[in-house]
């Protein structure tokens, strides 16, 4: 885990965290819940959306402009239409992230699933 902390603070990332669902965050394209609170970036986003992590990400400005995204992959599709890690890496590489730190341990039972931390390159 040194590592998520590591890639935390190269991030510079302002210690004032709100706490919202994935519901509030994406209800419409005009982020209303931005708008209402006068939001204009984010600086650290935590997805965990069953293997939907990027598609909120394709359909929100604020998360494909935010600072540093902690989100869930799976490298085996557990749900109809998700986006595997590959899929997701190479999509948030082509959009400014760089893969920052992972938690991947694939040699436990079971292991379809892991945590990956991407870092915007300013």
């Amino acid at each position: 885990m040194r590592g998520i902390y590591d890639a935390f603070a190269k991030c510079n990332i302002s210690t004032y965290v709100h706490c919202i669902d994935s519901s509030s965050f994406c209800r419409n394209s005009k982020h209303w819940w931005a708008n209402d609170e006068g939001v204009d970036h984010v600086d650290f986003l935590w997805l965990d959306m069953q293997g939907f992590e990027l598609d909120m990400i394709k359909a929100s400005e604020l998360a494909k402009n935010a600072r540093a995204i902690w989100m869930e992959v799976e490298f085996v599709e557990a749900y109809a239409g998700q986006y595997l890690f590959y899929d997701v890496l190479s999509w948030m590489e082509a959009n400014g992230f760089q893969l920052a730190a992972t938690n991947f341990n694939l040699d436990r039972p079971n292991a379809w699933s892991a945590d990956a931390l991407f870092v915007k390159e300013y």
